[in-house]
């Protein structure tokens, strides 16, 4: 795992070499997007209208959004243009995107804003993550170790969620 650090730091220090990106998977989470390479994980979360988490997914950069289904069959999923063309177990109310030579009609721009101004509860849980536990980068490097540290922040999370819910009840 350091030796993966290693060669990033060193490509940061040599700004004209060519970064070496490892051929084990398991070694590093990375996407490419836009010919650069993002190193990372992606927390997925299902999140109700208390804006408690209620289902917690994390994958590594290179996974797309639309592999992971946290919907539940027979309730309204509203999930952002990443999940566009792809299946969910619940109510699809996935927003439109717009495709090639395709601009959006105007019904769709409208339908967009309505999911937006319901999906924004999901943004809640990341902001808070990144503002109170400041968990914009974390520290560890193998997606298991992520995903025990987000689990843990999720539930930190959403006690201090139920407390503030009690609070004003």
């Amino acid at each position: 795992m350091h030796h993966s650090s290693k060669r990033m730091r060193e490509s940061m220090e040599n700004p004209g070499e060519k970064m070496q990106i490892p051929e084990d998977p398991g070694m590093v989470a990375s996407a490419t997007k836009n010919h650069e390479h993002h190193f990372g994980y992606k927390a997925h979360t299902l999140v109700n209208e208390i804006k408690i988490i209620e289902k917690l997914s994390v994958t590594p950069a290179n996974v797309h959004d639309s592999k992971i289904d946290l919907s539940i069959p027979g309730m309204i999923c509203y999930r952002d243009k990443g999940y566009f063309g792809s299946e969910c177990r619940g109510i699809n109310g996935t927003m439109d995107r717009s495709v090639r030579d395709h601009p959006l009609p105007v019904k769709s721009k409208r339908r967009n804003i309505r999911i937006s101004k319901i999906r924004s509860a999901v943004e809640h849980p990341y902001a808070f993550f990144k503002r109170m536990f400041r968990f914009g980068h974390v520290m560890v490097t193998t997606v298991q170790r992520v995903r025990v540290k987000t689990y843990f922040t999720a539930m930190c999370y959403n006690l201090v969620r139920a407390r503030f819910l009690d609070r004003i009840a």
